[in-house]
Order: structure tokens, then C-alpha cells, then sequence
């Protein structure tokens, strides 16, 4: 027995050297690295932080990126389209881009194309630019992606009326700007509003100026999405307020 126990226990030293000689082997190889791992990338343009609509671009926003080739698309800006880099400088940010994330060509507008305003009007819409000076409270702090109803007050005699004419329209721009960073507050008086409508809203807008002083009034930043991009005409029943002049003893 005694026997049987020794072979036993040389048979299980035996194979503990063995498991330990293939680890130490395994270990002891040199870790081979690729020399081209770097071949299937390719530098593609990413933004280095987030840029929104309606912002002004240069080259120094962006970074080059090894990107999978098999990951990148057409539009993207790579590095072998030198020529189509120079022209990014100055233009216009059409689309969020977030941080990280690649610039494509339909993201940006400017260069050759003819009116950078009519890259954010929406299909089937038009934009309608308004003086502010035809606002009667022109003093209102209007940024684009606002949305606003147009009020217009009348007065015929001694009757006064006040017509909501267009209900939830966009904001598209102030003056030339698409866009104001957070935090910054414009240093120069605005003269113009444009604004995102229908035909037929951009007949009524026009129809209300000519008859006198519209006045803006802001819908809430938490209205619901759908609601304020319809932009629906909205025409509510007139309030006539009755003014009687006369002397009262």
C-alpha cells in the first residue's frame, strides 16, 4: 500500500511540473505586435466638442481620427481631401454635431451655396424676415429656435380688437445670426426676425404689418415638440374692448 501510494503521489508531482513548465513556456514568449494594426484606418475629421446650427466653423474644431474603413461613408471628411478642407473655413454648422463624433459634408452649408438662410428652412416652408421696428414690443429678447405667437391689436373707432394670428412659429434668425452661444448676450440692437411659415402664414404676417404694430409673445421652452414645429395657423375670435369717451361727473 504503501507503494501504491508513493507511485500516486510521484505521478501527481510529475504532472504538476509538467502544467508548470507549459505556463512558464506560454509566458516566456515574445508577444509578437503587428506592424499593421494602423492599415485599416484611415484620419477622418471628428469634432472636438459639441458644435450647434447655425455656428461658424474653422479647421481648429476638429481633430483627425483613425476610423475603421469599413465604418466610413462617403460624406465624410478625410485626410486625403485636402482641397475640400480649405473651404471649411467660415461656414455654417446646418446639423448638431456632437463631440467625437465625424463631420460629414451635409452637416455644414457656405462656400458655393447661394443663401446659407435657405439651408435651414424646412421643406415646404418659407422664411419671412420682419422688421423689428413693426414690433410694438420690440424690446423682447428673441433668439433663433424660439417659438413665438404673432398678436395683432386693431382698432377701429372706439373698438378695440386683438387677433393671435399665427400660433408656434420658429425662429430661424436675428438679424445674420442662426445661432447664440450659451451664456452670451448680444452687444448690438437686432433690426430683423426670421421667421419659419407657411404660404399662407407668410400672407397673414404680411396682411398684419401692413395694418400695424404686431406684438411677440414667447410659447414655453417645454412645448411639446410636435406642437411647436406645426407651426398651424391659429386664429382666435377677436376681443372687442368698448371705450367710452365722455365726461363723467
Amino acid at each position: 500500500m504503501k507503494t501504491s501510494r508513493f507511485s500516486n503521489m510521484f505521478i501527481a508531482f510529475i504532472l504538476a511540473l509538467g502544467v508548470a513548465g507549459v505556463v512558464y513556456f506560454l509566458q516566456s514568449r515574445p508577444v509578437v505586435i503587428s506592424e499593421d494594426k494602423d492599415k485599416d484606418l484611415t484620419k477622418i475629421l471628428v469634432a472636438k466638442f459639441d458644435l450647434k446650427p447655425g455656428e461658424r466653423i474653422n479647421i481648429d474644431r476638429f481633430k483627425w481620427v483613425g476610423w475603421p474603413d469599413g465604418s466610413i461613408q462617403d460624406d465624410y471628411y478625410t485626410e486625403q481631401e485636402v482641397k475640400a478642407l480649405k473651404g471649411i473655413h467660415g461656414m455654417v454648422v446646418r446639423y448638431e454635431i456632437l463631440e467625437g463624433e465625424p463631420l460629414k459634408k451635409a452637416d455644414l452649408v457656405g462656400g458655393d451655396t447661394k443663401s446659407i438662410l435657405s439651408a435651414f428652412i424646412s421643406p415646404n416652408m418659407k422664411a419671412v424676415s420682419v422688421p423689428l421696428k413693426k414690433v410694438a414690443n420690440a424690446g423682447v429678447h428673441v433668439t433663433p429656435s424660439d417659438y413665438i405667437d404673432i398678436i395683432l391689436p386693431q382698432r377701429k373707432g372706439q373698438t378695440q380688437s386683438v387677433d393671435t394670428i399665427l400660433n408656434a412659429i420658429k425662429v430661424i434668425a436675428v438679424d445674420d445670426n442662426f445661432f447664440i452661444p450659451d451664456g452670451d448676450t448680444p452687444n448690438t440692437i437686432a433690426k430683423n426676425i426670421t421667421l419659419e411659415v407657411t404660404t399662407e402664414q407668410a400672407e397673414a404676417l404680411a396682411l398684419s404689418i401692413a395694418h400695424g404694430g404686431i406684438v411677440i409673445s414667447y410659447n414655453s421652452a417645454y412645448t411639446p415638440k410636435l406642437e411647436a414645429k406645426s407651426g398651424v395657423k391659429k386664429l382666435v375670435k377677436s376681443r372687442k374692448i368698448k371705450v367710452n369717451r365722455g365726461n363723467f361727473d
